[in-house]
């Protein structure tokens, strides 16, 4: 009696484990799924490494040039796994190098939760930066009861010919300093450069903040500073 017992709850246990992991696990898909179903590929031609002549600009568009295998998490709970893909900064881009070795541009980005590849996770968010609204990939560096969020991003520097005097200037691709943006969980996430700017954000614990800021002498330009900081707010109640 005590063995068909153990054996009828062991069933129960399972079945509610196997239920729970549905509901909770993504499924997993290939690249050759994603290649052949397109469900998150944009309808962009693609084309092939070396097709494009950037010969005239100088600098990259990227940040590291070189695909990296990742992960494609999707609101429907699927993730496609070894995507090769790389982080076009300055058009703010997920490229991605399909089977037949074509370069393509990731797309239906509302349909992604988030994508991870080259040690990062990216989020595609809209966010607010001098009053303005702007959408783009941010990358997750802590998430807790608020997100700590950067943006890395390039820009086009047009060139000057010369005037005699001064040589020409060609047009350049240049890095843009990272901008960090805070997640509270209520509205979009906002740009923030100091502890003021992030108490304003907060609504709170301003007493708090800019004394552990100068006690900790936190740098708002170094990410493991900002890491630290936000963990110490995470801790307040």
């Amino acid at each position: 009696m005590k063995t068909r017992i153990f054996i009828l709850t062991s069933i129960m246990i399972s079945a509610a484990f196997m239920g729970y992991s549905q509901d909770n696990l993504y499924f997993n898909r290939s690249l050759q799924d994603f290649a052949s179903k397109m469900q998150i590929s944009s309808g962009t031609p693609g084309y092939r490494a070396g097709d494009r002549d950037d010969s005239a600009v100088e600098g990259s568009e990227y940040f590291n040039g070189n695909f990296a295998n990742g992960e494609i998490y999707t609101i429907e709970k699927k993730v496609f796994t070894d995507i090769p893909m790389r982080y076009n900064a300055y058009h703010g881009q997920i490229e991605i190098m399909m089977p037949d070795q074509t370069i393509r541009i990731l797309g239906n980005i509302d349909n992604i939760e988030r994508i991870v590849f080259d040690s990062s996770t990216y989020v595609y968010r809209s966010f607010a930066i001098g009053g303005k609204m702007i959408a783009g990939f941010l990358v997750q560096i802590c998430k807790g009861k608020n997100q700590l969020l950067r943006r890395d991003y390039k820009v086009f520097m047009a060139g000057k010919p010369s005037d005699g005097i001064v040589n020409e200037i060609p047009p350049k691709i240049v890095d843009r300093p990272a901008e960090y943006y805070i997640d509270t969980g209520t509205g979009m996430p906002k740009y923030f450069r100091s502890s003021r700017e992030l108490s304003d954000i907060l609504g709170r614990n301003s007493q708090e903040i800019n004394s552990f800021v100068k006690k900790e002498k936190i740098n708002f330009k170094k990410e493991k500073d900002l890491v630290k900081l936000f963990l110490y707010i995470d801790s307040l109640n």
